[in-house]
Order: structure tokens, then sequence, then C-alpha cells
């Protein structure tokens, strides 16, 4: 079966959170998370140390 792979570039520039009619969004992990749950194959540049991408992600996604 072949899967999509999909190409981040530079994470931590986004903004973290996104608010829509009040409703608070966290795209960046929703995504990382969606893709590792679903073994789909992500590639993903940044200049943030792994330990400053747990600091802004969270632990759970800087271990992925």
């Amino acid at each position: 079966m072949d899967k999509e792979i999909l190409a981040i570039d530079d994470l931590g520039t986004e903004p973290r959170e996104i608010i829509e009619y009040d409703n608070v969004l966290s795209p960046i992990i929703d995504l990382i998370s969606y893709r590792y749950e679903h073994q789909l194959p992500t590639i993903i540049t940044s200049n943030l140390t792994p330990q400053q991408i747990s600091e802004v992600y969270g632990k759970r996604i800087g271990d992925r």
C-alpha cells in the first residue's frame, strides 16, 4: 500500500494555536499526532532543538 509523504519545512515558525470562533485549535500538534497514529511518513525540518520542540509542542510530539 502506498502512503503519501508529508514534508513540513521550518517547524516552529507558525502560530502554535489558532482561535476560531472561541475554539482554540492546535493544527500542527493535531496533524503530527494524526500522521503518527496512522503510521504516515512525515519529514520535518526545524531550527528548534529537540528540547525546544518538546517545550513548544509538548513531550508527546517532541518524542515523535
